[in-house]
């Protein structure tokens, strides 16, 4: 019902989980489980999946 998504550094997963929250899209960051550099996200119906696909590839572009 999840997934994992790494990011490689503790201050990406901040700025993902800024980036969407400001789309209000949440993600759960998942530092207290000693996983700094990974957020979590639940799965959802088609459309936000979609809408969240869409956020994380706007992100990844903008953020390389």
């Amino acid at each position: 019902n999840f997934i994992l998504i790494e990011l490689n550094s503790e201050e990406r997963a901040d700025k993902l989980t800024t980036y969407l929250k400001d789309s209000n899209i949440y993600i759960r960051q998942v530092k207290a489980y000693n996983l700094p550099t990974k957020v979590r996200v639940s799965i959802g119906t088609k459309i936000e999946n979609q809408l969240f696909i869409n956020k994380l590839k706007q992100f990844l572009t903008e953020d390389d």
